[in-house]
């Protein structure tokens, strides 16, 4: 059995699967419910947190595109290391 037919078996046994979660889904009646301040308060804190997140995970990218758009050139450790150390004189 190569694995082309191994993967289409697959995707074709799961696709009843997808059909049923689908019609589960589609005929969801209205929810007369509301929103308190504590869960309110909640959501919007896992959405912030989640663009915090994003940002901290993407900080490489969006540092590296904010220097494009201003102009400054990156003073990196490795510049820093190449110049050449003063060495410390001991005292006699």
């Amino acid at each position: 059995m190569d694995s082309k037919s191994m993967f289409r078996r697959r995707g074709a046994a799961s696709a009843p699967v997808w059909a049923l979660a689908l019609a589960l889904m589609l005929p969801a009646p209205p929810a007369h419910a509301y929103i308190d301040p504590g869960s309110g308060s909640f959501l919007l804190q896992m959405i912030l947190a989640g663009f915090a997140g994003a940002a901290f995970y993407c900080r490489d990218a969006i540092t590296r595109a904010l220097r494009k758009i201003l102009g400054r050139e990156r003073t990196s450790r490795a510049t820093e290391a190449s110049k050449p150390r003063q060495q410390p004189r001991p005292d006699r």
